[in-house]
C-alpha cells in the first residue's frame, strides 16, 4: 500500500467518524420527539375513548328515560 493510499484510507475513516459523531445525537433527539408525540397521541386516544363512552352512556339514558310525547 502506498503512502497516498494510506492517507486516503485514514481520511475516509476520519470523515466516517465525524459523520457518525454528528448524526447520532441528532437521531437521538428525533427519537425523543417521536416518543413524546406517541405518548401524547396515546393520551389523546384515551381521552377520546373516555368521551365516546361517556356520550354513549348519556345518550342511552336519554333514550331509556325519554318523556312520553
Amino acid at each position: 500500500m502506498t503512502e497516498m493510499e494510506a492517507r486516503l484510507i485514514e481520511r475516509a475513516r476520519n470523515l466516517q467518524a465525524e459523520f457518525l459523531k454528528s448524526y447520532f445525537p441528532a437521531q437521538e433527539l428525533g427519537q425523543l420527539r417521536d416518543d413524546s408525540l406517541e405518548a401524547r397521541a396515546a393520551a389523546m386516544e384515551s381521552r377520546i375513548a373516555y368521551l365516546e363512552q361517556r356520550l354513549w352512556e348519556i345518550e342511552t339514558r336519554r333514550l331509556i328515560n325519554r318523556p312520553a310525547a
